[in-house]
């Protein structure tokens, strides 16, 4: 009898940022143009951003609470990952996020 190779798992499917991209929601739109003055708001995958530059932002959680935080992009190997460091652990606690929950990343 042949003998049957084992069988391979599927890789989960990527998740795909929709086109064209999700708005701001309104409440944080406002906040951010209104009262602190922001304009040209983009996907932050619209900055350049490297792996030997991480940059400091500012991020306004789900709450509508301010904070610093930093965003990396991790090179590995062919492919790169980006990464908020420093204060996102918290984030997740306060704002009660959990695994399969989608994050909108927003600049302005």
């Amino acid at each position: 009898a042949p003998k049957l190779k084992p069988k391979r798992s599927k890789k989960q499917e990527k998740s795909v940022c929709p086109i064209p991209p999700p708005d701001l929601p309104p409440k944080f739109r406002q906040l951010i143009v209104e009262e602190m003055g922001g304009r040209g708001l983009v996907l932050a995958e619209a900055k350049e951003l490297d792996d030997k530059n991480p940059m400091q932002v500012w991020l306004l959680d789900p709450s509508m609470k301010g904070t610093s935080i930093t965003l990396n992009k991790w090179v590995m190997g062919s492919s790169s990952l980006y990464v908020l460091t420093n204060t996102w652990n918290p984030i997740v606690k306060n704002n009660q996020l959990k695994k399969g929950d989608t994050v909108q990343l927003w600049s302005f």
